[in-house]
């Protein structure tokens, strides 16, 4: 019953977190492996994840992270867009340019020349939004 506690579930989701962080890279990161490894039921993961829409969605929201930042990345300019997918299991083009452009408004290629023109490379800008912006309206 000590597991249930909101501290220790806190913690152990932020360790989780930290956990997937580290492995995204890792085509056998599943529900199955984390709550083996945490020593937890797969039910007590995906309640854990219950916030973020799931772990599913969760991990595939930080998957695309991962590729958003090295799409914008100057030092990985040399690296395809398909190299830096793969890296990250996202082995189907077409689903990552759906995924990609559902959760920031662009397509891999776009988010990569911006990113390369320096656009991108901070969110809180407001020339970053005004490109967002007429970017999804020229569509």
């Amino acid at each position: 019953r000590d597991l249930d506690t909101a501290g220790v579930l806190a913690s152990l989701q932020m360790d989780i977190r930290r956990f997937i962080q580290a492995e995204l890279s890792n085509p056998e990161l599943t529900a199955d492996m984390v709550a083996a490894r945490f020593g937890i039921s797969r039910r007590k993961l995906y309640y854990l994840f219950e916030a973020d829409g799931g772990f599913n969605t969760y991990l595939r929201a930080r998957r695309l992270e991962a590729i958003r930042s090295a799409l914008i990345d100057p030092t990985q300019v040399d690296r395809s867009i398909s190299e830096i997918a793969g890296q990250f299991c996202f082995g189907n083009r077409s689903g990552l340019v759906t995924a990609f452009r559902r959760a920031y408004g662009l397509v891999p290629r776009e988010a990569r020349a911006f990113g390369q023109a320096g656009v991108l490379n901070d969110e809180t800008s407001p020339l970053h939004a005004a490109w967002r912006n007429w970017i999804q309206r020229s569509r």
